[in-house]
């Protein structure tokens, strides 16, 4: 197994848990705005408030979850570079720092 296989490999097992921690957060910003759009029109309060306002607690609740997943998976593409990766590595192995990231560079040389 070559150093580049073990990088890929560390680098999509963050990918995996940065995905799985995205779908979460936005599941949680979902339920939280449909719960709010539920409490303020609960006892029948809906009758009394203008026609539009369920439609627009779900597209408000759309847009959220759209807004919630652009941004968390440009912070996941950020997170799961093989540089950031190599860099952890290097800090968690206490590895001198660029050593790794280095020997990726020259590795086709």
């Amino acid at each position: 197994m070559t150093l580049t296989d073990i990088i890929d490999r560390e680098r999509r097992g963050v990918a995996r848990h940065l995905t799985a921690a995205s779908t979460a957060w936005v599941l949680t910003a979902v339920l939280v705005v449909l719960a709010a759009a539920a409490l303020t029109m609960a006892d029948g309060r809906w009758l009394a408030l203008p026609r539009p306002i369920p439609f627009l607690a779900w597209g408000l609740a759309i847009g959220v979850a759209s807004l919630a997943w652009r941004r968390l998976r440009a912070r996941a593409d950020v997170e799961s570079t093989v540089a950031r990766v190599a860099k952890t590595v290097e800090v968690e192995r206490s590895l001198r720092a660029g050593s790794l990231r280095g020997a990726l560079e020259v590795q086709d040389t």
